[in-house]
């Protein structure tokens, strides 16, 4: 974890939270498996709820879920699922941001694709075996780009994003046909979102040229789950990327979270507002702490006080 998603957490301590950080994706880095994810993340929370002799956490602790971008699907899906599969949790709320709703538009926006779908694919392959064995058969018959190619997969992304920068994937398979077989379509279907209707207060953060997934496709997910009574604040911001509202609409997400847990009620039903950037102001700084902001500060080189909207 970088000094700034560091700080982020010790902003959270400070409130006197327990924080629990889940590994979603599991031994084999079962990237975008947003399935298996959703079920780490309610179990991940049973098992916090289960520590009070080394927390002091009472068994029925209020709880909100937060996750970005990647970890924004096992989140919210997550939410989805909880009436299901973990109606005893006492979850309150879920703040997400940088949605990526639909696998299949994820992937035919990456194409002809940068690591981020090299490193979906091997995530989704590891956790389902009709997948990987589909992958094996469409890599390319150049002997060296198929060793290059196994080469990559132990690598995090950090040193896949270095080593392969915006290398055109597809040049690693003679063809890329097997992403449109039944089996894999399946495969996406069951890893997307829209699965079920989350019946917790929910806020989504969203910039409306997000460069990771189509906006349409988490405006119609909102206007799906409001359909049917979801209780929502969808927030759009026109002037940020995906990349810089990782810091700025995470800010926003903890001060909603600090509001569940002060016991703010928030309106029954769906509240839609844009702004250009996502707000930040003095409150929000100092519920991180001038620990968590000097990290952030010199991770990203920024200053956080001239950002203030």
């Amino acid at each position: 974890m970088n000094s700034a998603g560091t700080g982020l957490r010790w902003g959270t301590l400070n409130q006197g939270w327990i924080v629990t950080l889940n590994d979603h994706e599991g031994l084999d880095a079962s990237f975008m498996a947003n399935r298996r994810g959703a079920h780490a993340v309610l179990d991940g929370i049973r098992a916090t709820l289960l520590s009070s002799g080394l927390t002091g956490v009472s068994h029925d602790a209020a709880v909100v879920m937060m996750g970005y971008s990647a970890g924004s699907s096992p989140t919210t899906l997550a939410a989805e699922l909880k009436s299901a599969y973990a109606p005893e949790l006492n979850i309150i709320g879920t703040a997400v941001g940088g949605l990526l709703p639909n696998l299949q538009s994820v992937v035919n926006n990456l194409m002809p694709a940068d690591w981020t779908l090299l490193a979906a694919i091997w995530g989704l392959a590891s956790e389902y075996p009709t997948l990987s064995r589909l992958m094996q058969g469409s890599l390319s018959r150049n002997i060296t780009r198929k060793k290059q190619f196994e080469e990559f997969q132990p690598m995090c992304s950090g040193q896949l994003s270095s080593t392969l920068g915006h290398e055109k994937i597809t040049s690693y398979f003679h063809s890329m046909e097997f992403l449109n077989s039944p089996d894999v379509q399946e495969i996406f279907s069951n890893n997307s979102l829209g699965q079920d209707v989350p019946t917790m207060p929910m806020f989504i953060y969203e910039s409306t040229h997000d460069e990771a997934s189509p906006t349409v496709d988490t405006d119609n997910l909102v206007s799906w789950y409001c359909k049917e009574g979801a209780g929502i604040h969808y927030r759009m911001q026109t002037q940020e990327s995906h990349r810089s509202l990782t810091l700025t609409g995470t800010l926003q997400a903890l001060a909603w979270s600090k509001e569940r847990f002060d016991g703010l009620v928030m309106p029954e039903g769906c509240q839609n507002s844009t702004y250009y950037f996502a707000s930040t102001d003095f409150d929000s700084l100092a519920f991180l702490g001038e620990t968590a902001i000097g990290a952030i500060e010199r991770q990203l080189d920024i200053d956080l006080p001239s950002l203030i909207i």
